[in-house]
């Protein structure tokens, strides 16, 4: 059985609609596969502050071979494996050891899709309410 491991923080719901001209509803799903997320999402009951947030690395999720075929061929589904968000994995892997080496951000430099963690502040990014040694306010 094939796994996605997905770096994302929610979940994501890759879906194939009937083409304009075939006359089917816009709002009809004919295939649909949800990527689970919940990648870098602070858990309640855990706090760990200076390695980052208080969260899993990466979410594995367990797809069948056709949604897979699917998945490999919707374009979303591409992007998001093309900037590291996505990896797919032929067996049952340890999904935080596999997400060491994706990609957490989309790395616009800006703080983009990751949450803010001490090491930003530490960096002198500004966390509101912050208050840490190397924190803007």
């Amino acid at each position: 059985m094939p796994y996605i491991i997905s770096t994302m923080t929610d979940s994501v719901e890759y879906a194939r609609f009937p083409e304009a001209k075939s006359g089917g509803s816009a709002l009809e799903i004919l295939h649909s596969v949800t990527v689970k997320g919940g990648a870098q999402l602070a858990q309640k009951n855990l706090v760990l502050l200076g390695e980052g947030p208080s969260s899993r690395g990466g979410i594995r999720t367990e797809v069948s071979d056709s949604d897979l075929e699917f998945l490999q061929s919707h374009p979303l589904f591409k992007i998001h494996v093309e900037n590291g968000f996505i990896e797919i994995s032929a067996g049952k892997v340890n999904a935080e050891k596999v997400s060491k080496s994706m990609a957490l951000d989309d790395g616009d430099g800006k703080g983009g899709s990751a949450p803010l963690t001490i090491k930003d502040a530490q960096k002198g990014g500004r966390i509101p309410g912050a208050r840490l040694k190397g924190a803007t306010q």
